[in-house]
């Protein structure tokens, strides 16, 4: 019984994130970031650290504007 509800919560989150509202997104991106910063942290080398760092931020770029083109588009 409680498995049949953790997979039916894991669905719905699965379904809000593929059509999340502009406000969901920008937490879910915050929320992405804090993990990934943590991800970063617990790297043992700072040499990898700054590579984790570089590639999140490439990543998080592409996202933002990702998200400002979907409004652009909207308006």
């Amino acid at each position: 019984m409680k498995i049949c509800c953790i997979v039916l919560n894991l669905l719905s989150g699965v379904m809000m994130m593929m059509f999340p509202a502009p406000v969901k997104m920008m937490a879910i991106l915050r929320t992405w970031i804090k993990i990934s910063m943590m991800t970063v942290l617990m790297t043992a080398t700072l040499t990898d650290q700054m590579e984790k760092v570089k590639g999140m931020s490439l990543c998080t770029v592409m996202i933002m504007k990702e998200t400002t083109m979907k409004k652009k588009n909207q308006v």
